[in-house]
């Protein structure tokens, strides 16, 4: 978790970049899967708050009448660079919802389940300290 000043406004963001690594996920040749988070302000919250993101117009997840300010851009890395493309099993991701149950100066913790097209969900969680 990161807070940075990006602008010549000194406004401050809350970036989290989260990665998930599994054996099941290695046998399928996926090295790790992971997430980058942004949110365009200081984010402090001592309650759970969820966050829904929907498909956008490329292979993005967007906030779907949440906040403006965040931005969410998921990645996956191959064991082997030959196999990058497409989509990881269940395929095309259509809609998340984000929880985030506490996030503080230098720690977060939260969850994420991802729906897909197939119907199929997947549960993550985080904690960042």
């Amino acid at each position: 978790m990161e807070r940075t000043h990006p602008d010549l406004y000194d406004n401050k963001m809350t970036y989290f970049a989260l990665s998930y690594v599994t054996d099941s996920l290695h046998e399928k040749g996926v090295a790790s899967i992971g997430v980058g988070i942004t949110f365009s302000e200081e984010l402090v919250i001592r309650s759970p708050t969820a966050y829904e993101l929907v498909r956008g117009s490329e292979d993005e997840l967007v906030a779907g009448g949440g906040p403006s300010g965040l931005r969410w851009a998921g990645y996956y890395d191959p064991v082997d660079d030959l196999r990058m493309g497409g989509y990881l099993k269940p395929g095309m991701l259509m809609s998340a919802t984000l929880t985030l149950n506490h996030v503080a100066t230098t720690d977060a913790q939260g969850g994420f389940v991802y729906r897909f097209a197939d119907g199929s969900e997947w549960n993550c969680t985080f904690d960042v300290n």
